[in-house]
């Protein structure tokens, strides 16, 4: 994690007299991404919205409230790590996972993957609507006992 910390920093600093295709070509080679996205309107605001928002390793959130929260969660990632399907170098993708299985277990929530879906689980459609629908309803039957 540290590392890519170091990597995309000075790219987040960068980014924000850059046009959104300049910025977001630095920053998928930050990441070590192989095979990048075409800029599309959809990856266009969200390249914007990227680079308005503080980086998130300065952000200070308390995990304890929600850990503590007396309802499930879900933490659903692309399967970044080991995906031929979204290969990144530098062990980005491993970062990625890795913060996602901590912080599903510091909150004690369910964990699940999406592979291929990378940055974009939302998008994929049926996978996780599914997925979100299976778990919902079993939230929901846990909640009624």
């Amino acid at each position: 994690m540290e590392a890519l910390v170091d990597r995309l920093g000075p790219v987040l600093l960068a980014a924000k007299g850059q046009s959104p295709a300049a910025a977001m070509e630095s920053f998928f080679a930050a990441l070590g991404l192989v095979e990048k996205a075409p800029l599309t309107p959809r990856i266009e605001r969200a390249v914007r919205a990227t680079f308005r928002e503080p980086p998130p390793w300065e952000l200070d959130v308390d995990l304890t409230v929600l850990a503590a929260a007396r309802f499930p969660i879900l933490v659903v990632s692309g399967g970044w790590a080991g995906d031929d399907s979204y290969p990144v170098r530098h062990g980005s993708g491993s970062a990625f996972e890795t913060v996602c299985d901590r912080l599903a277990q510091r909150l004690h929530a369910e964990r699940a993957v999406i592979p291929g879906a990378a940055h974009a689980v939302q998008f994929t459609g049926e996978p996780f609507n599914n997925l979100l629908d299976s778990f919902m309803g079993r939230a929901t039957r846990s909640a009624g006992r």
